[in-house]
């Protein structure tokens, strides 16, 4: 890797927000990317999600550029290595800045939250998985009792 070679210096903020769906305006410094004539120049690939470059600036007398830029949610959840790169240079391996961005999986929405005293309550839980072949072993507890689950329905991150 040349000397001169693209740097992430710093990702703000370096996770996603645990809200459903919800996306994440980030900051991304970048150090020595090739010049630029407009921020759409700019791609940053995400391993998960996607990320839309919203602008662009660069920092005088510096060849430090700050890019920012919306993560989408993704419904994974871990550590996504990345890339920043220069749209002409199509990220190639000497050309790019990898980075980490941390997917954060939302936490379960059940409804309704109250029962009743005499049970039999019927509850909806919403869960984010990274793998839905997984489900058919999902078991649930309430207070000592285990739970019947009746049906499983997995959808696409999207949903």
């Amino acid at each position: 890797i040349p000397a001169n070679a693209p740097i992430v210096e710093l990702v703000q903020p370096a996770r996603g927000s645990a809200v459903a769906n919800a996306a994440t305006t980030v900051q991304v410094s970048i150090r020595n990317l090739p010049s630029i004539s407009s921020f759409s120049e700019v791609v940053l690939k995400l391993a998960w999600g996607t990320a839309t470059v919203t602008g662009a600036k660069q920092v005088p007398n510096t060849n430090l550029l700050i890019v920012t830029a919306t993560i989408g949610a993704s419904g994974q959840a871990g550590l996504a290595t990345s890339a920043a790169y220069r749209q002409a240079d199509g990220g190639t391996p000497l050309m790019h800045a990898s980075f980490d961005f941390l997917f954060v999986r939302p936490p379960p929405e059940i409804s309704p939250i109250d029962g009743t005293l005499a049970g039999g309550s019927v509850i909806s839980v919403k869960l984010y998985w990274n793998d839905p072949g997984t489900l058919q072993y999902l078991t649930a507890r309430f207070a000592s009792s285990i739970a019947t689950v009746l049906a499983i329905t997995a959808k696409d991150s999207s949903s």
